[in-house]
């Protein structure tokens, strides 16, 4: 690639990088929308929309953890017309910074994996704090899968071993009733 660029947008992070990197919200939507842009200057319009600000990461750990999910279910839904719940059980106080970054990553992986796979109409997240443990669950009702994580999915891959790695356990099951779970739990501290 030769030539001169005022602005541009590279690199990135995706669920297998060791720090998530989010975008702004801003920035997010653009890149939505050009995704379904049909010609080169309509997605050139719609980065013109973006200021130097909306290109700057943001980091999860920015928000509280029901925060950062509550904005990850609301964007899923909006971007795959999915019906999509947030539910917060109890109090995410104990749970730490570190943890509450893995919880968002297997979150947003389990949407990812629901919006590419499942066939779902709807799909819900809940996550549950005691003072010692946090479990959050990514429920569908869409194909199911066939019993465990398969090779080949590498962001579940690298979350399984990162969640070990914090003390914490993940599996993918098919519900009784169709669809499929993904369940994470890990010591909130």
């Amino acid at each position: 690639l030769a030539g001169q660029a005022s602005i541009a947008i590279t690199g990135g992070a995706d669920s297998s990088s060791d720090v998530p990197i989010t975008v702004s919200r801003k920035l997010a939507n653009v890149l939505v929308e050009a995704q379904k842009a049909r010609t080169l200057a309509d997605k050139l319009k719609l980065f013109a929309r973006l200021a130097p600000k909306d290109l700057v990461p943001v980091p999860p750990s920015e928000g509280s953890l029901e925060a950062v999910l509550h904005e990850d279910v609301a964007a899923f839904e909006r971007r795959t017309g999915t019906s999509a719940h947030l539910l917060v059980l109890n109090d995410l106080a104990t749970v730490e910074p570190a943890v509450a970054s893995l919880l968002t990553r297997v979150a947003s992986e389990g949407l990812r994996n629901v919006e590419r796979h499942a066939q779902a109409a709807e799909v819900v997240v809940s996550l549950r704090a005691t003072d010692e443990t946090v479990e959050l669950t990514v429920q569908d009702d869409g194909v199911g899968v066939h019993g465990r994580l398969e090779e080949g999915h590498l962001g579940l891959e690298r979350l399984t071993q990162d969640v070990a790695l914090r003390g914490g356990e993940i599996r993918l099951t098919s519900n009784d009733d169709g669809g499929s779970t993904l369940r994470v739990w890990l010591p909130s501290r």
